[in-house]
């Protein structure tokens, strides 16, 4: 017997919840205005604190999508249906991509025109402190927010080594 390869096709999109529909998220989501889109980046010339106002922005942003997964708990709620969706479809991932791009070149703007270590790079530095909020977030169900911010500006610009 043979069968119809339509079927297959259908019988995905069946099966695939509404939360990772590409139609909904790249409308929706994708770019996601509510993540970070009107939110202002200040250069007031303190790197920590323009650091950690950005990061404390972000952690609300996520905190919104956490909530708005409408779970209780330590779920990462739509913020991981944004990801598993990034990483699935190709239309999702690269309008996402495009979106932080952007909204990253002016955090990485203000770390480079800090007056850091010459041979800092401004990229590592800020996937540490952002990559940290996601972590938490997405893995660890922990709780981000002004406090831990200011802990992770403060690690990452201070380092760990002790100086002899």
């Amino acid at each position: 017997m043979t069968r119809d390869p339509s079927l297959r096709s259908r019988a995905r999109r069946r099966h695939r919840p509404k939360a990772l529909s590409p139609p909904v998220l790249s409308a929706g989501h994708a770019g996601h205005p509510e993540l970070q889109e009107d939110d202002e980046i200040t250069d007031t010339g303190d790197i920590r604190a323009d650091l950690v106002n950005y990061l404390e922005k972000i952690a609300a942003a996520l905190n919104r999508m956490r909530a708005a997964g409408g779970r209780a708990g330590p779920s990462a709620g739509v913020a991981g249906e944004l990801v598993a969706a990034t990483a699935r479809h190709e239309d999702i991932g690269r309008l996402t991509r495009e979106q932080y791009a952007k909204r990253n070149a002016l955090a990485l703007a203000l770390i480079e025109r800090a007056r850091l270590r010459a041979d800092l790079d401004a990229e590592a530095l800020f996937d540490q402190v952002a990559g940290a909020l996601y972590y938490r977030v997405m893995i660890t169900g922990a709780p981000v927010g002004r406090a831990y911010a200011e802990r992770l500006v403060s690690s990452a610009l201070e380092g760990s080594l002790t100086c002899p």
